[in-house]
């Protein structure tokens, strides 16, 4: 057997093995096909009213950050920069990933890369820190229209945003090396403003076509797939918990359903880690940039942000005596 034919045979059996998880995924589909249907209708409406609407706006503000039509003054962008050690450019897309949320940050620096304004490093670590849930779809979203408790929804967001800073400023590269230099923005002169705005307004409504299709398709996954949480011992807890590591907007709902303080802390780890979702979310919308390595290191940087956050919601529950 040549190392070759080798090779071939031990690619086989990974796309063997998903070709039957299809299988029986599809079987599934068919024969509770009438509930699938209220699934998939229920997260249609959820992005309609909600996710949609929270996001479009400053996606599109985000790619002309991203296109070099606009940028931020300095005096916002130095601490950015300063605290999760990315240049200038970096900052100016982080910054509103941080608050408007994903794909905001993310579709922005991928089109810095592109245009050889931030290096590789940067574009992973702003892809890592702005995967979270927007401000808007935070408090007013998750807090006060899952939890019945928008003052829920601030603590929340205040978890995910000290965990993304604390996390940031703590991995960051305190010197970069020479080569890691970026460069400058295109002069507003050589911007052709109008084609910019109509790249930016479609970049963005094809971000939400993503965005939305993943919602979609993980709420099918975590349909057929939570009901292995009534074989536990606490089967509420463990579905709210399997959804947090699939898909956020659906995590936080079974949250609800749990006392207000699980809730809460269940609902920061699910909007800093932001779920499998978000996370093929990234790789689609940068993903011929990013490697295995890459993605990896992003999910890890996910994981201990989300851990911060819902340890930090905790201590705030407690401190403030809510239950």
């Amino acid at each position: 057997m040549t190392y070759d034919t080798e090779i071939s045979e031990k690619k086989k059996h990974p796309s063997a093995f998903f070709g039957i998880a299809l299988i029986f995924f599809l079987i599934a589909v068919i024969i509770y096909s009438g509930k699938s249907r209220e699934v998939l209708l229920e997260a249609m409406i959820m992005c309609a009213k909600t996710v949609v609407p929270s996001v479009f706006v400053f996606a599109v503000a985000g790619n002309l950050i991203g296109s070099g039509v606009a940028c931020f003054p300095r005096f916002l962008t130095l601490p950015i920069s300063k605290i999760f050690g990315v240049g200038r450019e970096g900052a100016g897309a982080l910054l509103p990933g941080l608050f408007a949320g994903f794909p905001v940050g993310v579709s922005a620096a991928v089109r810095l890369y592109e245009r050889g304004a931030i290096n590789k490093y940067e574009l992973c670590r702003i892809s890592a820190f702005s995967c979270t849930p927007g401000m808007a779809f935070v408090i007013s979203g998750v807090g006060e229209g899952m939890l019945g408790d928008k003052r829920a929804g601030v603590i929340i967001y205040i978890s995910v945003m000290i965990s993304v800073f604390a996390v940031g400023y703590f991995t960051r590269k305190k010197n970069l090396p020479k080569e890691d230099i970026h460069t400058a923005f295109a002069s507003a002169e050589n911007i052709d403003l109008p084609g910019a705005l109509a790249k930016a307004v479609t970049k963005s409504g094809s971000a939400m076509i993503v965005m939305t299709s993943f919602v979609l398709f993980f709420s099918q996954i975590s349909f057929f797939i939570t009901p292995l949480a009534s074989f536990t011992a606490f089967p509420e807890l463990s579905e709210a918990i399997i959804k947090s590591l699939l898909e956020v907007s659906q995590a936080c709902r079974a949250a609800a359903e749990l006392d207000k303080t699980r809730g809460m802390i269940l609902s920061a780890f699910a909007c800093a880690w932001s779920g499998i979702s978000f996370q093929m979310q990234t790789f689609a919308l940068g993903g011929k940039y990013f490697g295995t390595s890459d993605l990896v290191r992003i999910a890890i940087f996910r994981l201990f942000t989300a851990l911060s956050a819902c340890s930090i919601s905790a201590v705030i529950c407690k401190v403030l005596e809510i239950t």
